[in-house]
């Protein structure tokens, strides 16, 4: 079968502008380094580098919230250790006044509880980022202050909230040590109420709290059930002589008639009920969130993070130094406590930091990973582009030598 010319020149001219094409291509790619520059070019591989350039994205960005959290987690770990070193300071002063051969004048141990008083204060105080340590959530309010007079320490607002950062997709990691961890005494309250218990019902709870002086208090946590799923809860605190020295009442603790959760304290999310009786020197904080409704017998376990917070404790010891008057030993056993308290928060604090920086190892692996593939999908074998190129160039030229037999004479040719 005969082959027409025109045939053949058709198919040469289609051939040399693929040539072309192909020559275009190849440096394009040596230009950009990309295989893949456009999503024509490829629409799976485009997709895959979409892909993992999302994840890399999202390593990052997980890299970077851990090392800011790491920086912020060890300003608070320093503030901790002094603050550790102020309150051995100052046992080390009840040490020495509470010596048989320490006379009545006290005076010279006032200043060393005022300095490390200021000191723990101001510690309490500390900022990272201008924001503050030890406020939870709310980190832009100031903790602590002293009141006018300076004879009380003010607490300014919640200082409970945990901060928390994404270590991947699904992990999610607290950052930081609250204040109310770890200044406040904290009743925590757990266990839970009968939900057989008739409407008007009540199921109680007593515990001891104290004061900042070291007197011991009757707590009673009252639940008054008004409904479905649904109590009233009302304290008291009782002097030695029974006298009410606090109370308050929170209506409509609302349960989860499915998991038993407290789900609502008047009509707003679950927190934290404050209480603060100043002529007492009586600061704690009542948790009740672990608290749970059930078809069985109520059950109630107390706990007391504290006796009694450091800041007005070391106030106490200082007004009874002034007065010649020695702390007791409940003082003295507060500001031990107080001591251990910082230490199980210092090791908490650690191991936050542990975990924080092996997920940072982690991810920065993951990123190499990533970057690998990423690579191996989209880069340029430069010396495989450049022997490409070289072939693309030959067979060009090669076609332009066979032209003159496949394409048609004019009069130029003969010129």
């Amino acid at each position: 079968m005969r082959v027409p010319d025109g045939f053949l020149q058709f198919v040469y001219l289609r051939n040399l502008n693929n040539a072309k094409n192909s020559i275009a291509h190849i440096q394009e790619q040596i230009t950009t380094q990309n295989k893949i520059n456009r999503p024509s070019d490829s629409p799976l591989g485009n997709a895959r580098i979409m892909r993992l350039k999302q994840q890399i994205q999202s390593n990052e960005s997980f890299a970077n919230n851990i090392s800011n959290s790491i920086s912020m987690l060890d300003n608070s770990t320093l503030s901790m250790e002094g603050m550790q070193t102020e309150v051995q300071n100052v046992l080390l002063a009840l040490t020495k006044m509470n010596n048989a051969t320490v006379n009545d004048d006290l005076s010279p141990f006032v200043a060393d509880i005022d300095a490390a008083l200021n000191s723990i204060m101001d510690l309490a105080n500390s900022k990272y980022n201008n924001q503050y340590s030890f406020s939870g959530t709310n980190s832009t309010t100031k903790p602590f202050s002293f009141n006018a007079d300076k004879t009380a320490v003010v607490i300014n607002g919640d200082l409970g909230g945990d901060q928390k950062i994404r270590l991947s997709n699904n992990i999610l990691q607290k950052i930081n040590i609250t204040g109310k961890e770890l200044f406040l005494p904290v009743m925590a309250q757990s266990g839970n109420l009968d939900s057989g218990t008739a409407v008007g019902g009540v199921q109680s709870s007593t515990s001891k709290v104290y004061d900042a002086d070291g007197n011991e208090y009757d707590m009673t946590v009252n639940y008054t059930k008004t409904a479905a799923n649904t109590y009233d809860l009302s304290y008291e605190i009782k002097d030695s002589d029974s006298n009410i020295v606090s109370s308050q009442t929170v209506n409509d603790l609302v349960f989860d008639t499915t998991s038993g959760k407290l789900k609502s304290m008047d009509g707003s999310n679950p927190k934290d009920i404050k209480i603060e009786v100043q002529d007492k020197k009586i600061n704690l904080v009542l948790d009740v969130n672990s608290m749970t409704e059930k078809s069985s017998a109520s059950k109630f376990v107390n706990s007391l993070s504290q006796k009694a917070d450091i800041f007005n404790t070391l106030l106490s010891i200082k007004e009874k130094l002034l007065n010649g008057e020695k702390p007791n030993a409940v003082q003295s056993q507060i500001v031990e406590d107080f001591n251990q308290h910082v230490l199980n928060k210092l090791s908490e604090a650690g191991s936050i930091s542990n975990r924080l920086s092996s997920s940072a190892d982690l991810l920065q692996n993951q990123k190499f990973e990533l970057l690998s593939l990423l690579s191996s999908e989209n880069d340029v074998d430069m010396a495989k582009a450049l022997v490409d190129l070289q072939s693309a160039q030959y067979s060009l030229d090669t076609s332009y030598k066979i032209s003159s037999i496949i394409l048609p004479r004019s009069l130029l040719d003969y010129m």
